[in-house]
């Protein structure tokens, strides 16, 4: 299947995912989100998110769904 997306679209798939503790060092990541010890959620800065290219939002989507296998 191929399927087209337009940066909203890239940075909301982002939004909708979130990675795995191994990752919160990772320099993307951790330029694009915190994570509240005290609660134990991860937040993406969505205008950090908006910066990004297509590309890096395509590598951190990937990132973090390859994080939880």
């Amino acid at each position: 299947m191929k399927v087209e997306l337009d940066k909203k679209a890239l940075v909301d798939l982002v939004s909708g995912t979130s990675p795995n503790y191994d990752l919160f060092e990772n320099p993307l990541v951790k330029l694009c989100g915190t994570f509240n010890g005290s609660h134990g959620t991860w937040s993406w800065n969505k205008h950090e998110l908006e910066t990004c290219s297509e590309e890096q939002l395509y590598d951190l989507y990937k990132l973090c769904r390859s994080s939880w296998s």
